[in-house]
Protein backbone atom coordinates (compact mmCIF):
# COMPACT_ATOMS: atom_id res chain seq x y z
CA UNK A 1 0.00 0.00 0.00
CA UNK A 2 0.73 3.69 -0.92
CA UNK A 3 1.90 5.53 1.82
CA UNK A 4 -1.02 8.54 2.56
CA UNK A 5 0.43 9.91 5.58
CA UNK A 6 4.15 10.71 6.87
CA UNK A 7 4.72 12.21 10.38
CA UNK A 8 8.47 12.79 11.59
CA UNK A 9 9.88 13.79 14.63
CA UNK A 10 6.46 16.20 15.81
CA UNK A 11 6.66 18.05 18.86
CA UNK A 12 3.91 20.24 20.45
CA UNK A 13 4.91 21.87 23.64
CA UNK A 14 2.53 24.61 25.16
CA UNK A 15 3.71 27.55 27.21
CA UNK A 16 2.30 27.46 30.64
CA UNK A 17 0.95 30.91 31.65
CA UNK A 18 1.66 32.68 34.31
CA UNK A 19 0.43 34.96 36.73
CA UNK A 20 1.81 38.58 37.90
CA UNK A 21 3.61 37.46 40.95
CA UNK A 22 4.66 33.55 39.65
CA UNK A 23 6.14 35.77 36.57
CA UNK A 24 8.27 38.07 38.91
CA UNK A 25 9.61 35.49 40.88
CA UNK A 26 9.87 32.60 38.53
CA UNK A 27 13.06 33.06 36.11
CA UNK A 28 12.08 29.69 34.25
CA UNK A 29 9.71 29.49 31.31
CA UNK A 30 7.87 26.40 31.70
CA UNK A 31 5.84 24.05 28.83
CA UNK A 32 2.99 21.55 28.65
CA UNK A 33 4.97 18.57 26.74
CA UNK A 34 1.98 16.97 25.24
CA UNK A 35 3.53 15.28 22.13
CA UNK A 36 7.26 15.06 22.43
CA UNK A 37 8.80 13.84 19.23
CA UNK A 38 6.74 11.18 17.84
CA UNK A 39 6.66 9.39 14.12
CA UNK A 40 4.66 7.12 12.30
CA UNK A 41 2.87 6.66 9.08
CA UNK A 42 -0.54 5.55 7.89
CA UNK A 43 -0.58 4.12 4.60
CA UNK A 44 -3.72 3.85 1.94
CA UNK A 45 -6.38 2.23 2.83
CA UNK A 46 -5.31 1.40 6.37
CA UNK A 47 -6.79 2.16 9.65
CA UNK A 48 -4.07 3.49 12.36
CA UNK A 49 -4.69 3.41 15.95
CA UNK A 50 -3.83 5.73 18.66
CA UNK A 51 -3.97 4.77 22.06
CA UNK A 52 -2.93 5.48 25.62
CA UNK A 53 -4.40 7.28 28.78
CA UNK A 54 -6.53 10.17 28.69
CA UNK A 55 -3.74 13.13 28.64
CA UNK A 56 -1.32 11.14 26.54
CA UNK A 57 -1.25 13.50 24.03
CA UNK A 58 -3.50 11.87 20.99
CA UNK A 59 -6.16 14.03 20.44
CA UNK A 60 -2.89 16.70 20.40
CA UNK A 61 -1.37 14.49 17.92
CA UNK A 62 -4.78 13.99 16.14
CA UNK A 63 -5.12 18.00 15.56
CA UNK A 64 -1.60 18.31 14.65
CA UNK A 65 -1.90 15.76 11.73
CA UNK A 66 -4.88 17.98 9.97
CA UNK A 67 -3.50 21.32 11.45
CA UNK A 68 -5.97 22.42 13.60
CA UNK A 69 -2.80 23.87 15.71
CA UNK A 70 0.47 24.47 14.52
CA UNK A 71 3.46 21.75 16.10
CA UNK A 72 6.16 23.27 18.01
CA UNK A 73 8.40 21.60 14.95
CA UNK A 74 8.76 18.25 13.30
CA UNK A 75 7.30 17.73 9.89
CA UNK A 76 3.74 16.24 8.72
CA UNK A 77 3.33 15.16 4.84
CA UNK A 78 0.23 14.26 3.15
CA UNK A 79 0.49 12.66 0.12
CA UNK A 80 4.58 13.99 0.05
CA UNK A 81 3.16 17.91 0.55
CA UNK A 82 4.53 19.16 3.36
CA UNK A 83 1.41 20.68 4.90
CA UNK A 84 3.28 22.79 7.35
CA UNK A 85 4.96 24.59 4.64
CA UNK A 86 1.75 25.40 2.32
CA UNK A 87 -0.38 28.93 3.16
CA UNK A 88 -3.85 28.91 4.46
CA UNK A 89 -5.27 29.31 1.02
CA UNK A 90 -3.52 25.78 -0.28
CA UNK A 91 -3.95 24.41 3.09
CA UNK A 92 -7.96 25.13 3.34
CA UNK A 93 -8.66 23.49 -0.65
CA UNK A 94 -6.45 20.57 1.24
CA UNK A 95 -8.77 20.06 4.10
CA UNK A 96 -11.70 18.74 1.75
CA UNK A 97 -9.57 15.35 2.00
CA UNK A 98 -8.69 15.23 5.48
CA UNK A 99 -11.99 15.47 7.64
CA UNK A 100 -12.55 14.88 11.63
CA UNK A 101 -15.08 13.04 13.27
CA UNK A 102 -15.00 14.56 16.81
CA UNK A 103 -15.24 12.86 20.18
CA UNK A 104 -18.83 14.72 21.12
CA UNK A 105 -21.55 14.59 18.98
CA UNK A 106 -23.61 16.46 21.50
CA UNK A 107 -20.79 19.61 21.23
CA UNK A 108 -20.02 18.92 17.81
CA UNK A 109 -22.86 20.16 15.70
CA UNK A 110 -24.51 23.28 16.20
CA UNK A 111 -27.73 23.19 18.34
CA UNK A 112 -29.23 26.28 15.99
CA UNK A 113 -28.82 24.33 12.48
CA UNK A 114 -31.11 21.79 10.67
CA UNK A 115 -29.02 18.75 9.91
CA UNK A 116 -29.48 19.26 6.15
CA UNK A 117 -27.40 22.67 6.80
CA UNK A 118 -24.62 20.99 8.66
CA UNK A 119 -24.21 18.64 6.65
CA UNK A 120 -24.20 20.71 3.64
CA UNK A 121 -21.91 23.28 4.74
CA UNK A 122 -18.64 21.99 3.43
CA UNK A 123 -20.45 21.57 0.35
CA UNK A 124 -20.35 25.40 0.46
CA UNK A 125 -17.42 26.30 2.22
CA UNK A 126 -15.52 24.65 -0.78
CA UNK A 127 -17.81 25.77 -3.26
CA UNK A 128 -18.72 21.99 -4.50
CA UNK A 129 -22.12 21.45 -6.53
CA UNK A 130 -23.69 23.76 -9.17
CA UNK A 131 -27.09 24.95 -6.96
CA UNK A 132 -28.82 23.99 -3.99
CA UNK A 133 -30.70 21.12 -5.45
CA UNK A 134 -27.50 19.15 -5.94
CA UNK A 135 -25.91 19.72 -2.72
CA UNK A 136 -29.46 18.56 -1.24
CA UNK A 137 -28.89 15.27 -3.24
CA UNK A 138 -25.57 14.79 -2.11
CA UNK A 139 -26.96 15.29 1.46
CA UNK A 140 -29.73 12.84 0.46
CA UNK A 141 -26.77 9.96 -0.66
CA UNK A 142 -24.81 10.89 2.55
CA UNK A 143 -27.84 10.12 4.62
CA UNK A 144 -28.62 6.68 3.34
CA UNK A 145 -24.81 6.06 2.96
CA UNK A 146 -25.03 6.82 7.15
CA UNK A 147 -28.05 4.89 8.06
CA UNK A 148 -30.63 7.82 8.70
CA UNK A 149 -33.35 6.39 6.63
CA UNK A 150 -35.63 7.72 5.20
CA UNK A 151 -33.73 10.93 4.94
CA UNK A 152 -36.46 13.29 4.38
CA UNK A 153 -37.30 12.26 7.82
CA UNK A 154 -34.13 13.76 9.20
CA UNK A 155 -33.50 17.07 7.09
CA UNK A 156 -35.34 19.13 9.16
CA UNK A 157 -34.64 18.44 12.96
CA UNK A 158 -32.24 19.80 15.23
CA UNK A 159 -29.42 17.85 16.79
CA UNK A 160 -31.72 18.01 20.23
CA UNK A 161 -34.27 16.18 18.43
CA UNK A 162 -31.80 12.91 17.94
CA UNK A 163 -30.18 10.49 19.75
CA UNK A 164 -26.67 10.12 20.91
CA UNK A 165 -26.31 7.27 18.34
CA UNK A 166 -27.87 9.51 15.15
CA UNK A 167 -25.75 12.69 16.06
CA UNK A 168 -22.70 10.77 15.57
CA UNK A 169 -24.10 9.39 12.34
CA UNK A 170 -24.46 13.09 11.35
CA UNK A 171 -21.23 13.40 12.36
CA UNK A 172 -19.90 11.14 9.79
CA UNK A 173 -21.99 12.13 7.38
CA UNK A 174 -20.60 15.64 7.50
CA UNK A 175 -17.12 14.23 7.93
CA UNK A 176 -17.32 12.22 4.77
CA UNK A 177 -19.57 14.64 2.25
CA UNK A 178 -16.72 15.82 1.03
CA UNK A 179 -15.13 12.37 -0.22
CA UNK A 180 -12.19 12.85 1.82
CA UNK A 181 -9.18 9.87 1.62
CA UNK A 182 -8.03 10.74 5.50
CA UNK A 183 -11.12 10.53 8.67
CA UNK A 184 -9.51 11.17 12.02
CA UNK A 185 -11.51 9.63 14.36
CA UNK A 186 -11.05 11.16 18.10
CA UNK A 187 -12.77 8.52 20.09
CA UNK A 188 -15.82 8.37 17.95
CA UNK A 189 -17.70 6.09 20.39
CA UNK A 190 -16.53 6.45 23.84
CA UNK A 191 -19.49 9.08 24.60
CA UNK A 192 -22.30 6.51 23.14
CA UNK A 193 -23.90 3.78 24.65
CA UNK A 194 -22.35 0.35 24.74
CA UNK A 195 -24.77 -0.87 23.09
CA UNK A 196 -24.67 1.20 20.26
CA UNK A 197 -21.01 1.44 20.22
CA UNK A 198 -20.74 -1.68 17.79
CA UNK A 199 -23.15 -0.41 15.19
CA UNK A 200 -21.08 2.80 14.59
CA UNK A 201 -18.04 0.83 14.40
CA UNK A 202 -19.15 -1.02 11.81
CA UNK A 203 -20.56 1.57 9.97
CA UNK A 204 -16.87 3.58 9.60
CA UNK A 205 -15.53 -0.14 8.54
CA UNK A 206 -18.41 -0.54 5.91
CA UNK A 207 -17.75 3.19 4.87
CA UNK A 208 -14.30 2.51 4.69
CA UNK A 209 -14.33 -0.14 1.99
CA UNK A 210 -16.81 1.42 0.34
CA UNK A 211 -15.44 4.72 0.29
CA UNK A 212 -11.58 3.46 0.26
CA UNK A 213 -10.90 5.83 3.57
CA UNK A 214 -8.00 5.76 5.42
CA UNK A 215 -8.07 6.21 9.18
CA UNK A 216 -6.64 8.05 12.61
CA UNK A 217 -8.81 5.98 15.15
CA UNK A 218 -8.24 8.01 18.31
CA UNK A 219 -9.04 5.56 21.44
CA UNK A 220 -7.94 4.76 25.19
CA UNK A 221 -10.14 1.26 25.00
CA UNK A 222 -7.72 -1.00 23.29
CA UNK A 223 -10.78 -3.72 22.78
CA UNK A 224 -12.72 -1.66 20.25
CA UNK A 225 -8.81 -0.81 18.88
CA UNK A 226 -8.40 -4.59 18.26
CA UNK A 227 -11.77 -5.02 16.01
CA UNK A 228 -11.07 -1.95 13.86
CA UNK A 229 -7.66 -1.29 14.04
CA UNK A 230 -5.21 -2.67 11.61
CA UNK A 231 -1.86 -0.81 12.97
CA UNK A 232 -1.76 0.43 16.40
CA UNK A 233 0.74 2.67 18.75
CA UNK A 234 0.73 3.22 22.06
CA UNK A 235 1.08 6.74 23.57
CA UNK A 236 2.57 7.69 27.07
CA UNK A 237 3.31 10.97 28.46
CA UNK A 238 3.56 12.56 24.37
CA UNK A 239 5.70 9.40 23.52
CA UNK A 240 4.89 6.59 21.64
CA UNK A 241 6.22 3.44 23.81
CA UNK A 242 4.85 1.01 21.27
CA UNK A 243 3.93 0.33 17.53
CA UNK A 244 3.20 -2.66 15.34
CA UNK A 245 0.08 -4.77 14.17
CA UNK A 246 -2.55 -4.56 16.27
CA UNK A 247 -3.08 -8.29 17.25
CA UNK A 248 0.14 -8.85 17.99
CA UNK A 249 0.27 -5.79 20.41
CA UNK A 250 -2.82 -6.85 22.04
CA UNK A 251 -2.08 -10.28 22.27
CA UNK A 252 1.89 -10.16 23.20
CA UNK A 253 2.20 -6.28 24.43
CA UNK A 254 6.09 -6.20 24.96
CA UNK A 255 6.25 -2.55 27.22
CA UNK A 256 5.00 -2.52 30.61
CA UNK A 257 3.18 0.01 29.89
CA UNK A 258 1.16 -1.86 27.29
CA UNK A 259 0.81 -4.43 29.34
CA UNK A 260 -0.80 -2.84 32.03
CA UNK A 261 -3.54 -1.06 29.01
CA UNK A 262 -4.26 -5.13 27.99
CA UNK A 263 -4.41 -6.16 31.96
CA UNK A 264 -6.86 -3.41 32.32
CA UNK A 265 -9.90 -4.66 29.60
CA UNK A 266 -12.38 -6.60 31.33
CA UNK A 267 -12.44 -10.40 30.90
CA UNK A 268 -16.20 -11.64 30.69
CA UNK A 269 -15.61 -14.73 32.46
CA UNK A 270 -15.25 -14.57 36.40
CA UNK A 271 -13.53 -18.02 36.51
CA UNK A 272 -10.78 -16.33 34.74
CA UNK A 273 -7.70 -15.33 36.88
CA UNK A 274 -6.09 -12.58 35.52
CA UNK A 275 -1.97 -11.97 36.29
CA UNK A 276 -1.95 -7.92 36.61
CA UNK A 277 1.05 -5.91 36.26
CA UNK A 278 1.55 -3.96 39.21
CA UNK A 279 1.87 -0.38 38.00
CA UNK A 280 2.17 1.75 40.68
CA UNK A 281 1.03 5.51 41.50
CA UNK A 282 -0.21 8.44 38.82
CA UNK A 283 0.94 9.80 35.56
CA UNK A 284 3.59 12.10 36.04
CA UNK A 285 2.61 16.08 35.14
CA UNK A 286 3.76 16.31 31.32
CA UNK A 287 5.26 19.74 32.90
CA UNK A 288 8.22 17.84 35.28
CA UNK A 289 8.51 14.88 33.16
CA UNK A 290 10.67 12.67 35.00
CA UNK A 291 14.18 12.00 34.09
CA UNK A 292 15.21 8.46 31.94
CA UNK A 293 12.56 6.34 30.49
CA UNK A 294 8.81 8.52 31.61
CA UNK A 295 7.30 5.24 32.98
CA UNK A 296 10.34 4.16 35.13
CA UNK A 297 8.26 5.99 38.08
CA UNK A 298 5.30 3.82 37.41
CA UNK A 299 7.10 0.59 36.22
CA UNK A 300 7.97 -2.97 38.00
CA UNK A 301 10.79 -3.51 35.87
CA UNK A 302 12.81 -0.18 36.45
CA UNK A 303 16.03 -0.88 36.78
CA UNK A 304 18.60 2.08 37.17
CA UNK A 305 19.27 2.98 33.66
CA UNK A 306 15.64 3.60 33.22
CA UNK A 307 16.15 6.46 35.67
CA UNK A 308 18.98 7.98 34.33
CA UNK A 309 18.54 7.29 30.13
CA UNK A 310 15.67 7.78 27.78
CA UNK A 311 15.39 4.50 25.98
CA UNK A 312 14.96 4.40 21.82
CA UNK A 313 12.57 2.85 19.95
CA UNK A 314 14.38 -0.02 18.63
CA UNK A 315 12.92 -2.18 16.02
CA UNK A 316 12.38 -5.57 17.64
CA UNK A 317 10.40 -7.80 14.91
CA UNK A 318 9.25 -6.53 11.31
CA UNK A 319 6.87 -3.73 12.00
CA UNK A 320 7.51 -3.97 15.31
CA UNK A 321 9.24 -0.97 17.42
CA UNK A 322 9.01 -0.89 21.33
CA UNK A 323 11.11 2.34 23.55
CA UNK A 324 12.35 0.32 26.30
CA UNK A 325 15.73 -0.62 27.89
CA UNK A 326 14.06 -4.26 28.13
CA UNK A 327 14.75 -4.54 24.23
CA UNK A 328 17.92 -2.17 23.67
Amino acid sequence: MNELVKVENLVKWFPLRRGLFSSLFRREELFVRAVDGISFNIKEGEIFGLAGESGCGKTTTARLVLRLIEPTSGKIYFKDIDILSIDKKEMRRLRKEMQIIFQDPYESLNPRMFICDIIKEPLKLQKIGDNEEEMLEMVYEMLEKVGLTPPEEFLYRYPHELSGGQRQRVAIARALILRPKLVVADEPVSMLDVSIRAGILDLMLDLKEELNLSYLYITHDLATAKYVCDRLAIMYLGKIVEQGDTLKIVDEPMHPYAKALIDAIPVPNPRVKIRKIPVKGEVPTPIHIPPGCRFHPRCPYAKDICKKEEPPLVKVDKNRYVMCHLYS
